[in-house]
């Protein structure tokens, strides 16, 4: 067991500062963009060090570089001796300088940049001085991405390809963790894995030392929305390897060599791994991680897509927003860094919330709306006017008014009165004002003396509402039937046309089938003694007895009167038609009508 590690002694250094006096330096300038195109030496992607070599650029000649803001590039003729060489470095789209060199090493040149911009550069290569050239020495280009890191325990650092990733820097650490870290180190790394082939997990941390201990823990934080509150579990460790060698390098499974290794775990595609590197010697200043080929597990990008939340009260409490991979960063009004909206904290409105998680160029992003609507709503007064049922359609009309204070701002204002027939609404929409009287009328609700409910509310805030239950009127519809009938005749007969000559007779007789009113209770109607009678018209009839102010039915000029009980009795002996003035009739027409009555008592006899 490792109890202690002798850290060796950096030797002393002597600083020696030399003074030149007297001396004269030729200042060298930077050569003019007259040089020809090659070809583009952009190094191919990588999340670590990546070159692209131009073999054989002339004097004279220039090759375009596409950059990354952020990452350092090199651009180098060291090594060669064709000719001595001088480098200029321009932007392509302004042909502004960015850099120069001459005999950085020996003849040779050398430029070295940060990128401060994401674009194209164009490298010119000159023969000292400014001239050009038959001859042609060769180009390295190198492109080395920033150190990631971060603060304590964090998510920054995301690994996406298959290879070599990093260089990762150290950080200060954060709480303790793990069964076997003794975070005695001064730094520490944290890396997220986002597993998307299962298999073995075949990794190497190689410091950029060769001498020091790196110990590293792994953790699942799969389903966590805080891998950093995970790790302080250490049920969620996976495996630990406190390194027995000072290599400077730390192996997950047999397939790099490091001196200290331990088998490798299993994971599976969609797990989420949080990897801790302790740097226990603090020989090294960055690190990189490599991972092994397929059939070994292997990673890609996280997935920033959040999970959709709201409409919430300003009076709710803060909650946890998610993604589908959580431990990134949130911004935007109202949220924390780590996704705790609070929407007191925010207020009534509509916001636009963000969310990135990983580095480049291992990083995702993904952004949401979230609604905060006023809770404070409340309706302050409301009334309601049950109707009476309308004979003519069987329905009654809701009809009242309401106000309100503090409005949610949004959304519509909704009324629904609600019985046993079913709901009926009507909807008013912004924009709304506080204290003012609105009306409201509803009309159609079928009369079905059921339970009624008379609700309002606002959409966007259903607790901001008032009820009243009163119950619906009875049913005033008439739902009667005149049934069948049979006919017998001495006459000749038509369909429903019968010609009776003088002496004959028709008998109509009801079946017994017919529905009569129903009997009035509230108020009570005259004595219910329903039944059937006959209306007698001297033309095709429209039945009415008597003008009805709602239907605007008038009588009909043609009724003569009433006669009969249930059945109608005729004899052709030209009562009819003697009983009225000349005229009354057209070619000795007389109508029957059968029609239900609600009372026969004082019917008349044929």
């Amino acid at each position: 067991m490792k109890i202690f590690k002798l850290i060796p002694m950096k030797p002393t250094k002597l600083l020696i500062f030399l003074f030149f006096i007297g001396t004269v330096f030729t200042i060298k300038a930077q050569c003019p963009s007259d040089n020809t195109f090659l070809l583009n030496a952009t190094p191919p992607p990588n999340i670590g060090v990546s070159t692209m070599t131009v073999n054989c650029i002339n004097g004279g000649q220039y090759a375009t570089v596409n950059v990354i803001a952020g990452n350092t590039y090199t651009f180098s003729t060291c090594g060669n001796t064709a000719f001595d060489t001088q480098i200029t470095v321009l932007n392509s789209a302004t042909a502004a300088v960015i850099g120069y060199n001459d005999d950085d090493c020996g003849l040779q040149s050398t430029v070295t940049w940060v990128a401060t911009f994401t674009g194209s550069v164009d490298v010119l290569v000159d023969e000292y001085n400014c001239s050009n050239t038959g001859l042609c020495t060769d180009l390295i280009v190198t492109s080395t991405p920033p150190v990631q890191t971060g603060t304590g325990c964090n998510t920054n650092t995301t690994i996406c390809t298959a290879g070599q990733a990093g260089p990762f820097g150290f950080t200060a650490p954060g709480p303790q963790v793990s069964s076997c870290l003794n975070f005695f180190g001064p730094s520490y790394g944290y890396i997220i894995l986002y597993i998307t082939q299962s298999g073995p997990l075949q990794m190497l941390i190689n410091g950029n030392a060769t001498t020091g201990f790196l110990d590293v823990a792994i953790f699942d934080v799969t389903g966590s929305t805080d891998p950093c509150t995970a790790i302080l579990n250490n049920t969620n460790e996976i495996v630990c390897n406190y390194a027995a060698a000072s290599s400077g390098c730390n192996e997950i499974g047999t397939n790099f060599g490091c001196a200290s290794s331990i088998p490798s775990p299993n994971v599976t595609a969609g797990d989420v791994l949080f990897i801790v590197v302790e740097n226990w010697s603090g020989t090294s200043t960055s690190f990189t991680l490599d991972l092994g080929p397929a059939p070994a597990a292997q990673t890609g990008p996280p997935d920033a897509t959040i999970i959709p939340a709201g409409p919430f009260c300003n009076t709710d409490a803060p909650i946890q927003l998610l993604a589908a991979d959580n431990g990134g960063t949130w911004t935007g009004t109202g949220v924390s860094s780590t996704g705790m909206f609070d929407p007191a904290a925010a207020g009534p409105g509509t916001y636009t919330l963000n969310y990135a998680i990983g580095s480049m160029p291992c990083a995702d992003t993904d952004q949401t709306t979230i609604t905060v609507i006023n809770c404070n709503c409340l309706i302050t007064t409301f009334s309601a006017t049950i109707g009476s049922c309308e004979a003519a359609t069987n329905t009654f009309t809701v009809t009242g008014d309401f106000t309100y204070q503090d409005n949610p701002g949004a959304g519509d204002l909704i009324v629904e009165v609600t019985n046993g027939s079913g709901t009926y609404t009507q909807t008013f929409t912004p924009p709304f004002t506080d204290g003012q009287l609105y009306n409201f009328s509803i009309g159609g609700v079928p009369s079905d003396g059921t339970p009624l409910t008379v609700t309002i509310y606002f959409a966007n805030d259903v607790t901001c509402t008032a009820i009243i239950n009163s119950t619906s009127p009875a049913s005033c519809a008439c739902n009667v039937d005149i049934g069948t009938f049979g006919v017998t005749t001495t006459g000749t007969q038509t369909g429903t046309d019968i010609v009776l000559c003088y002496g004959d007779d028709l008998t109509v007789t009801a079946n017994g089938d017919y529905t009569p009113p129903g009997e009035a209770t509230n108020p009570s109607g005259p004595v219910y003694t329903p039944g059937i009678s006959w209306l007698v018209y001297s033309c095709p009839p429209t039945v009415a007895l008597a003008p009805d102010p709602i239907l605007t039915i008038p009588n009909d000029p043609c009724l003569l009167g009433v006669v009969g009980n249930t059945n109608l009795n005729e004899l052709n002996d030209m009562f009819w038609i003697n009983a009225y003035p000349p005229g009354t009739f057209t070619n000795n027409i007389v109508y029957f009508v059968p029609i239900t009555m609600y009372s026969l008592t004082n019917a008349p006899p044929i």
